[in-house]
């Protein structure tokens, strides 16, 4: 009979699923415990920051499921990330620019992964000149969906965030793009 599942977190705070079930040799119950340890750690990631606004006072079972749908979008945006940029093999990027989507997109599949984004790094995202890329950003703060923050460890990066109406309007829309 093997022992009861034990939850072990490694350095970064992350349930471990390795450490989490070597108390056990059953692959079920490790499979399982992996997918768990996956989904505990999205959980904890999107609910703690409020990545996900409407997970608030809402069952587990409701958490869970908006997760999902929320990862669902996020292998949607890249998706659409992606053939954006196989077009620009095949014709002039100047043809299909649409910087502010390529920015929005970039930030809201790296939030999504919990991967910070600075400002040079949404700029080379937008597929833009960095000038054009940050007027794009500023008129994005500008219009309340992108936020602005400081580097605490580098005084000369600035980081570059989805705000909570900019993530909102990111799901809206890439809901109703992806039912059709």
């Amino acid at each position: 009979m093997s022992k009861p599942m034990e939850f072990v977190r490694s350095s970064s705070g992350e349930i471990d699923p390795e450490l989490m079930l070597r108390s056990t040799q059953d692959k079920g119950l490790l499979d399982f415990g992996s997918k768990l340890a996956v989904l505990m750690n999205d959980y904890q990631r999107l609910v703690q920051p409020g990545l996900i606004p409407e997970l608030v006072d809402t069952s587990f079972a409701a958490d869970v499921e908006r997760i999902t749908h929320v990862r669902r979008l996020e292998r949607f945006a890249e998706r659409l990330y992606k053939d954006r940029r196989k077009r620009s093999k095949h014709f002039d990027e100047d043809l299909f620019g649409e910087p502010v989507w390529d920015i929005l997109l970039d930030l809201f599949i790296c939030e999504g992964r919990g991967r910070p984004v600075s400002v040079t790094s949404v700029c080379i995202a937008s597929g833009a000149p960095p000038t054009t890329a940050l007027r794009y950003v500023s008129n994005l703060v500008a219009f309340g969906l992108l936020e602005r923050r400081g580097d605490e460890g580098d005084a000369r990066r600035v980081f570059v965030t989805l705000t909570e109406k900019g993530r909102s309007a990111m799901i809206a829309c890439l809901e109703e793009t992806m039912s059709g």
